[in-house]
């Protein structure tokens, strides 16, 4: 990214970023370039059901960790799924 005022340009509406600025952003923050480029409605809902403000929540954390937690999350998610549809049989 250039400067804080390209940012600033960026934020006000007046300018729109390059490609290069999206791919910056995109790696500084860790974040998609969906992100970046769809209105804030569309990132919360999934499968047209807005999301809580605990499930952005827990995606926000889930971003922030190494892919090797990332993983094991998953993991652990897959197993409360097989443990619960196990109860209900």
């Amino acid at each position: 990214m250039r400067s804080q005022g390209n940012l600033s340009e960026i934020e006000q509406g007046n300018s729109n970023p390059s490609l290069d600025t999206l791919l910056t952003i995109k790696s500084r923050f860790k974040c998609s370039i969906d992100e970046l480029t769809f209105a804030e409605d569309q990132l919360t809902k999934y499968n047209d059901t807005l999301l809580s403000e605990e499930e952005l929540g827990m995606l926000t954390n889930y971003k922030l960790l190494e892919e090797f937690d990332r993983i094991e999350i998953n993991e652990i998610i897959k197993l409360k799924i097989r443990m619960s549809k196990l109860r209900k049989k």
